[in-house]
């Protein structure tokens, strides 16, 4: 057997322990039982980190069905499957690390003979590291210091979103760049197919099979489909159909850029989850997703074409074009483009404009509710709202008013930095040629930008991460040699 092929049956057998183990992690078999799937899962990660990372981002659709453990404590624990592969993630990555064997590795003569800019960084040192960090360190920050302003309430909820939105996604990303870009290959695979399986799993929904309770309980809000104007719009393993376009969009650049780029069998199996996705997006009925998708597809084409204007590559693009208006038109031909939720959005801007008025600081960490909903004492919700189901919403449905009233007008300023980061180091790359990540990462940014207007944008598990992967990639200089 040659070394590659040896090695490419060592991925696929840790990719198979890896995928058990969760499995067994994920079903409510008895905590000793599923801390031996997780086992499993850290052995192959301490073999297999970097690939370890696509079962991270790909098991974070699910962080709604918690895996439940029985038997540690009084009652049952609750764990989010992702946020357990990433903890053993890290734990196998630092295990490896400090106990593993210390290969010499011959560094690639291109990443060697690396840039002037590059080289003078590195020069630069501590000094630079601080400014090229001064962002993710804002972030931090602020995030911490709104937890001095969460409610009585809501305080528990603040610690909560700070560790699983903060704290964990940027572990996350200090995974996926001491992992390099074979790591940030990985997840970007592990999104896409995430992406593919959640958008499976809608679509069968929508023939009327919902295979969600053979894979556990789905927690909150949320029964799989929401009926909105006599249209019944799925939900998948979210609690409400536009989550689930929201994590669409942003995985379909990706799985586009791949049939664009790749030959063969990769380019069919990618063409078979880019299909997937779309169909997903189809069937949540999301007009927002629709928009972003679409704006998805127009920043693909104009990275594209920035590199590749050959008479081929353009037909595909237009092939691409027309499959997804096909596909997902025919959301704003049913719904139409504004009405119904569109007023409650505008409603709920105003009111959050006026708790920033009154707490410029912001609301902290998951705090909207505990202002919004009268219950609590302190709500200057419009009386359209009280009765109905926007009475309960937890965000303003915007992404700069949700980013001030989580993580203040300092964390506003950290993500507007990471974001222009994105998008300036995007396009400053696709001048050097095509490259999947890159192509991906900058459509899927401005997809997130696109719906980000009118809905979530990042204070969700999965969003978060993918929001990290995006930094990620485009802060990778080994990318400038893929």
């Amino acid at each position: 057997m040659s070394h590659a092929s040896g090695r490419r049956w060592q991925i696929i057998g840790c990719a198979l322990v890896m995928a058990a183990g969760l499995l067994v992690f994920s079903r409510d078999i008895g905590y000793r039982v599923q801390l031996v799937g997780l086992a499993l899962f850290f052995i192959a990660a301490l073999l297999r980190p970097r690939l370890a990372l696509a079962f991270v981002i790909g098991s974070a659709p699910f962080y709604l069905i918690p895996a439940q453990l029985g038997g540690l404590r009084q009652g049952l624990t609750f764990v989010a499957v992702h946020e357990a592969a990433l903890l053993t993630t890290l734990a196998a990555t630092v295990v490896r690390a400090t106990v593993g064997p210390k290969h010499s590795t011959r560094l690639d003569s291109r990443v060697r003979n690396a840039s002037a800019l590059q080289r003078g960084w590195q020069a630069r040192g501590s000094a630079l590291a601080l400014r090229w960090y001064l962002p993710h360190i804002l972030l931090l920050i602020a995030a911490t210091a709104t937890l001095l302003l969460a409610t009585p309430e809501g305080i528990g909820a603040a610690r909560r979103e700070w560790l699983r939105l903060i704290i964990l996604p940027v572990l996350w990303y200090g995974l996926l760049r001491v992992g390099g870009l074979p790591a940030l290959r990985s997840a970007a695979a592990g999104l896409v197919v995430g992406a593919g399986l959640v958008a499976g799993i809608g679509v069968l929904q929508a023939i009327g099979l919902d295979l969600v309770p053979l894979i556990g309980v789905r927690q909150g809000f949320g029964t799989g489909t929401v009926e909105t104007g006599g249209l019944l719009r799925i939900a998948s393993v979210y609690g409400h159909p536009n989550n689930l376009g929201l994590l669409l969009e942003r995985a379909l650049p990706f799985a586009l850029a791949a049939v664009l780029l790749w030959r063969g069998a990769p380019r069919a199996a990618a063409s078979i989850l880019a299909l997937l996705v779309v169909g997903g997006i189809g069937v949540s009925l999301s007009r927002g997703a629709w928009l972003a998708s679409a704006a998805a597809v127009l920043a693909l084409a104009w990275g594209w074409l920035a590199v590749q204007r050959t008479r081929p590559q353009i037909g595909r693009l237009l092939v691409i074009g027309g499959v997804l208006v096909a596909a997902l038109g025919p959301v704003l031909l049913l719904r139409g483009a504004a009405g119904g939720s569109a007023d409650a959005r505008v409603l709920l801007w105003r009111e959050t404009l006026a708790y920033i008025g009154q707490q410029p600081l912001g609301l902290g960490m998951d705090q909207f509710y505990y202002h919004h909903n009268p219950e609590f004492g302190r709500s200057a919700i419009d009386a359209a709202l009280i009765g109905t189901s926007e009475q309960f919403a937890a965000h303003p449905h915007n992404l700069l008013l949700d980013t001030w009233a989580n993580v203040g007008p300092l964390g506003l300023v950290a993500f507007g930095w990471l974001t222009w980061r994105i998008l300036r180091w995007s396009v400053v790359r696709l001048r050097t040629g095509p490259n999947l990540l890159i192509l991906g990462a900058f459509a899927a940014c401005v997809a997130a930008l696109a719906h980000g207007l009118v809905d979530r944008w990042y204070f969700v598990p999965d969003l978060a991460l993918v929001f990290w992967l995006l930094v990620a990639i485009a802060e990778g200089s080994e990318l400038d040699y893929a």
